[in-house]
């Protein structure tokens, strides 16, 4: 590798390091016309056509939001037969992502493949881990970042609940859209007391079952329930469903014996949810129709009555709700 700041990478594709865009030589040699700086930059380029990036090299950063608008501009530029360079500070992940994202849109080729291209010209090319997660779900979404995705949602809700967590609110709220206006599922949950819209099928969050009671810290647990016996029989013997369901109290039994034993559906951050904002932790969910309380949301997880804890945790009781399903008529 040469000791230059910057490398070619397809014809009119540069990536390179901050030094790429201080080296006048660096640019004028290469004829450099196009910049995108994906770094906070304070450098404005004089005579350049100047896209800025600001985002950090940290796993929690959604650089993934940003892949459409820089498509469009190395795009326009390898139109106009200009070459453009997109340069972060050490030229190895933020811009080299940026640089994967393209050739991924543009050849419809997986994230190894992409990243073995711009190593061929530049081998420090190294996206951090989280980066390379979202081009892996880029690829998964099929190269388009579309709130209408639920792919793509689950990892913003992810990415909010995770910012939450260590800087105590989230700067940027992303909600699903409301379907009492946006609706076009077959099957929707609605409150029970004035039928209003709530979510569709796309904003249901399924988990794998937990282990019941047994789950639970044990002082949540029904005093009828004997742990030792229902973790396991005589010499060995797994007790059925039918005797881990004898030893619960009425209610739990029948939830238990049921097809499915949660008594909350578990829901994305939704437009409608009006107490909603960066700073709260916890709260509760209203209907916005009638007001009548549907559930509660905490960032920091709970868990369900099947034993799973979920993290973060928007739920609807399922005693407040109905499940609509169309109807389609011949």
């Amino acid at each position: 590798m040469s000791d230059e700041p910057g490398q070619e990478i397809i014809p009119h594709v540069w990536v390179g390091s901050y030094g790429s865009i201080t080296s006048k030589h660096f640019l004028e040699t290469n004829k450099i016309q196009n910049v995108i700086s994906v770094c906070p930059c304070d450098d404005t380029l004089t005579g350049y056509n100047q896209m800025v990036v600001s985002i950090l090299d940290v796993a929690e950063e959604n650089i993934m939001k940003h892949f459409p608008d820089c498509n469009q501009f190395i795009q326009s530029s390898i139109d106009k037969s200009q070459n453009v360079l997109v340069h972060c500070e050490a030229g190895m992940s933020r811009s080299v992502t940026i640089v994967a994202a393209y050739l991924m849109w543009k050849r419809q080729i997986s994230p190894k493949e992409a990243i073995t291209i711009i190593k061929q010209a530049w081998p420090s090319a190294s996206p951090n881990s989280g980066f390379f997660s979202q081009l892996e779900l880029y690829h998964e979404i099929d190269y388009t970042v579309d709130q209408t995705r639920t792919e793509y949602r689950r990892y913003l809700m992810a990415n909010m609940a995770e910012e939450r967590e260590m800087h105590g609110y989230v700067a940027e709220m992303t909600l699903a859209a409301d379907p009492e206006f946006h609706n076009s599922s077959s099957y929707s949950l609605r409150c029970k007391k004035c039928r209003r819209v709530l979510v569709d099928k796309d904003n249901i969050i399924e988990h794998e079952p937990g282990k019941g009671q047994q789950a639970f810290s044990y002082h949540k647990r029904d005093s009828s329930l004997n742990i030792t016996e229902t973790a396991s029989g005589d010499q060995g013997e797994i007790n059925t469903s039918a005797n881990v369901n004898a030893s619960l109290n009425p209610l739990l039994a029948s939830l238990a014996s049921s097809k499915n034993n949660c008594s909350s559906y578990f829901i994305e951050p939704m437009e409608w949810i009006s107490n909603l904002d960066q700073w709260s932790i916890e709260g509760r969910l209203d209907c916005p129709r009638c007001n009548t309380k549907l559930g509660s949301y905490c960032w920091s997880g709970a868990q369900c009555s099947c034993g799973r804890w979920v993290t973060p945790a928007f739920t609807l009781h399922r005693k407040q709700v109905d499940e609509m399903k169309a109807v389609r008529l011949r």
